[in-house]
Protein backbone atom coordinates (compact mmCIF):
# COMPACT_ATOMS: atom_id res chain seq x y z
CA UNK A 1 0.00 0.00 0.00
CA UNK A 2 1.26 3.43 -0.91
CA UNK A 3 1.59 5.96 1.81
CA UNK A 4 0.70 9.64 1.40
CA UNK A 5 4.27 10.74 0.51
CA UNK A 6 4.60 8.20 -2.32
CA UNK A 7 1.23 9.19 -3.78
CA UNK A 8 2.12 12.87 -3.65
CA UNK A 9 5.54 12.27 -5.35
CA UNK A 10 3.96 10.05 -8.00
CA UNK A 11 1.38 12.73 -8.84
CA UNK A 12 4.05 15.50 -9.12
CA UNK A 13 6.34 13.71 -11.61
CA UNK A 14 3.98 14.06 -14.57
CA UNK A 15 3.53 17.77 -13.73
CA UNK A 16 7.30 18.37 -13.81
CA UNK A 17 7.64 16.51 -17.08
CA UNK A 18 4.73 18.43 -18.61
CA UNK A 19 6.22 21.75 -17.43
CA UNK A 20 9.63 20.94 -18.92
CA UNK A 21 8.02 19.91 -22.21
CA UNK A 22 5.95 23.11 -22.35
CA UNK A 23 9.04 25.27 -21.67
CA UNK A 24 11.00 23.45 -24.39
CA UNK A 25 8.16 23.91 -26.88
CA UNK A 26 8.00 27.64 -26.08
CA UNK A 27 11.76 27.98 -26.59
CA UNK A 28 11.52 26.10 -29.88
CA UNK A 29 8.73 28.37 -31.11
CA UNK A 30 10.73 31.49 -30.17
CA UNK A 31 13.79 30.15 -32.02
CA UNK A 32 11.78 29.34 -35.14
CA UNK A 33 10.17 32.79 -35.14
CA UNK A 34 13.59 34.47 -34.84
CA UNK A 35 14.98 32.32 -37.64
CA UNK A 36 12.07 33.25 -39.90
CA UNK A 37 12.54 36.95 -39.11
CA UNK A 38 16.23 36.81 -39.98
CA UNK A 39 15.65 34.90 -43.20
CA UNK A 40 12.91 37.32 -44.30
CA UNK A 41 15.22 40.36 -44.14
CA UNK A 42 16.46 41.30 -47.60
CA UNK A 43 20.21 40.98 -48.09
CA UNK A 44 21.80 44.39 -48.30
CA UNK A 45 24.04 44.80 -51.29
CA UNK A 46 26.96 47.16 -50.82
CA UNK A 47 26.71 50.60 -52.38
CA UNK A 48 29.09 51.67 -55.11
CA UNK A 49 30.92 53.87 -52.61
CA UNK A 50 31.40 50.91 -50.24
CA UNK A 51 32.77 48.75 -53.07
CA UNK A 52 35.20 51.47 -54.18
CA UNK A 53 36.34 52.06 -50.58
CA UNK A 54 36.93 48.34 -50.09
CA UNK A 55 38.93 48.10 -53.32
CA UNK A 56 41.00 51.15 -52.42
CA UNK A 57 41.79 49.82 -48.96
CA UNK A 58 43.12 46.61 -50.54
CA UNK A 59 45.07 48.37 -53.27
CA UNK A 60 48.84 48.48 -53.22
CA UNK A 61 49.56 52.22 -53.40
CA UNK A 62 52.96 53.67 -52.71
CA UNK A 63 53.59 57.36 -52.23
CA UNK A 64 56.86 59.28 -52.50
CA UNK A 65 57.33 59.27 -48.72
CA UNK A 66 55.79 55.99 -47.72
CA UNK A 67 55.56 52.48 -49.06
CA UNK A 68 52.79 50.00 -48.53
CA UNK A 69 53.24 46.32 -47.92
CA UNK A 70 50.07 44.28 -48.50
CA UNK A 71 50.91 42.29 -45.36
CA UNK A 72 52.29 45.00 -43.09
CA UNK A 73 50.49 48.15 -44.22
CA UNK A 74 51.98 51.62 -44.42
CA UNK A 75 55.75 51.85 -44.06
CA UNK A 76 58.24 54.67 -44.46
CA UNK A 77 60.63 54.55 -47.39
CA UNK A 78 64.04 53.64 -46.05
CA UNK A 79 66.26 56.50 -44.95
CA UNK A 80 69.35 54.59 -46.05
CA UNK A 81 71.14 55.52 -49.25
CA UNK A 82 70.62 52.17 -50.97
CA UNK A 83 69.42 51.14 -54.42
CA UNK A 84 67.46 47.97 -54.99
CA UNK A 85 68.66 46.58 -58.32
CA UNK A 86 66.58 43.41 -58.43
CA UNK A 87 64.81 40.74 -56.42
CA UNK A 88 64.44 37.01 -56.65
CA UNK A 89 61.30 36.41 -54.67
CA UNK A 90 60.18 32.98 -53.55
CA UNK A 91 56.77 31.63 -52.57
CA UNK A 92 57.53 32.85 -49.05
CA UNK A 93 58.57 36.45 -48.42
CA UNK A 94 61.09 35.16 -45.91
CA UNK A 95 63.03 33.47 -48.70
CA UNK A 96 64.54 34.80 -51.90
CA UNK A 97 67.36 37.23 -52.57
CA UNK A 98 67.84 40.91 -53.35
CA UNK A 99 70.56 42.70 -55.28
CA UNK A 100 71.39 45.95 -53.50
CA UNK A 101 73.92 48.68 -54.22
CA UNK A 102 75.27 51.15 -51.69
CA UNK A 103 77.13 54.33 -52.68
CA UNK A 104 80.73 53.64 -53.73
CA UNK A 105 80.11 49.88 -53.64
CA UNK A 106 79.36 47.19 -56.17
CA UNK A 107 76.13 45.22 -56.42
CA UNK A 108 75.82 42.54 -53.78
CA UNK A 109 73.27 39.77 -53.25
CA UNK A 110 71.57 39.61 -49.85
CA UNK A 111 69.05 37.19 -48.34
CA UNK A 112 66.49 37.59 -45.54
CA UNK A 113 68.18 38.07 -42.20
CA UNK A 114 71.35 39.63 -43.57
CA UNK A 115 72.50 43.13 -42.68
CA UNK A 116 72.84 45.63 -45.51
CA UNK A 117 75.19 48.66 -45.58
CA UNK A 118 73.92 51.18 -43.03
CA UNK A 119 72.95 48.54 -40.50
CA UNK A 120 69.43 47.54 -41.59
CA UNK A 121 68.34 43.91 -41.59
CA UNK A 122 66.36 42.45 -44.49
CA UNK A 123 63.07 41.05 -43.14
CA UNK A 124 61.11 40.31 -46.35
CA UNK A 125 61.79 40.07 -50.06
CA UNK A 126 58.94 40.58 -52.49
CA UNK A 127 58.83 40.90 -56.28
CA UNK A 128 59.40 44.66 -56.43
CA UNK A 129 60.42 45.71 -52.92
CA UNK A 130 62.09 44.56 -49.75
CA UNK A 131 61.27 45.25 -46.10
CA UNK A 132 64.13 46.39 -43.91
CA UNK A 133 64.28 46.73 -40.16
CA UNK A 134 66.27 49.81 -39.29
CA UNK A 135 66.60 51.31 -35.80
CA UNK A 136 63.55 49.35 -34.63
CA UNK A 137 61.31 50.45 -37.53
CA UNK A 138 60.14 48.60 -40.59
CA UNK A 139 61.04 50.46 -43.77
CA UNK A 140 60.56 49.68 -47.42
CA UNK A 141 63.09 49.78 -50.25
CA UNK A 142 61.56 49.60 -53.73
CA UNK A 143 62.92 48.91 -57.14
CA UNK A 144 63.35 52.17 -59.07
CA UNK A 145 60.14 53.26 -60.82
CA UNK A 146 61.11 52.08 -64.31
CA UNK A 147 62.28 48.70 -63.04
CA UNK A 148 59.12 47.62 -61.19
CA UNK A 149 57.34 44.50 -62.31
CA UNK A 150 53.90 45.84 -61.40
CA UNK A 151 52.27 49.02 -62.68
CA UNK A 152 51.33 51.57 -60.03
Amino acid sequence: MLNNIDVHTTLQQPRIIKTVVVVLIILLIISVVQLIQVSMKPMQTPTKEEVVAAEQSQAFKPSPLFGVSPKLGLMQQTRLNLTLKGTFSASSSTAGAAVITAPNASDKVYIVGETVPGGAIIREIEADYIVLEYEGNREILRLPQGKRLTSQ
